[in-house]
């Protein structure tokens, strides 16, 4: 057996420059209906969500306006969720989500997209934010996502700390 290999970069710049990777995996067990498979614990949902659901989950107040998670904003084909970070997350680089059918694993959706300002409210888009506190909210539009019984949703986010 060998000794490990130092991982610390000789470049500081490129060792600043990294970024930290979440990802969420979701099995998809009926009709909007979402297990978590790693135990993460995200508030996630199909529907819209409340300001005191978000504002319990987060222990924070008006966080993330429960507008951007509101009836329309959450509509037909939508997923969207919550992340308590702890506050940690300084920069969001980017989002990138793949939607799996049951079918031996079929991409059915593959998206990615960067840090918005903020999430927009009562609209239908695929975005993700972090909140001043640190804290990471998004939303995905997928063609026929409440329509599947099974499959995957893998979320992947690429951040820097505080």
């Amino acid at each position: 057996m060998s000794n490990p290999v130092s991982l610390m970069y000789w470049n500081d710049k490129i060792q600043r420059g990294q970024a930290r990777n979440i990802s969420l995996v979701y099995s998809i067990d009926g009709a909007k209906d979402v297990s978590d498979l790693q135990g993460i614990g995200a508030l996630v949902s199909f529907d819209a969500i409340t300001q005191t659901a978000i504002d319990t989950y987060l222990d924070s107040s008006s966080e993330f306006d429960a507008d951007a998670f509101d009836a329309t904003a959450m509509g037909t084909d939508m997923f969207g969720g919550v992340l308590d970070c702890g506050g940690q997350v300084k920069e969001l680089l980017y989002c990138a989500a793949r939607v799996y059918s049951p079918a031996a694993g079929t991409t059915l959706d593959e998206q990615a997209f960067q840090d918005s300002a903020a999430l927009t409210a009562s609209t239908l888009l695929s975005e993700a934010a972090i909140s001043a506190s640190g804290n990471i909210g998004f939303k995905l539009e997928v063609t026929g996502l409440d329509a599947l019984t099974a499959g995957l949703i893998v979320i992947d986010l690429a951040w820097k700390s505080k």
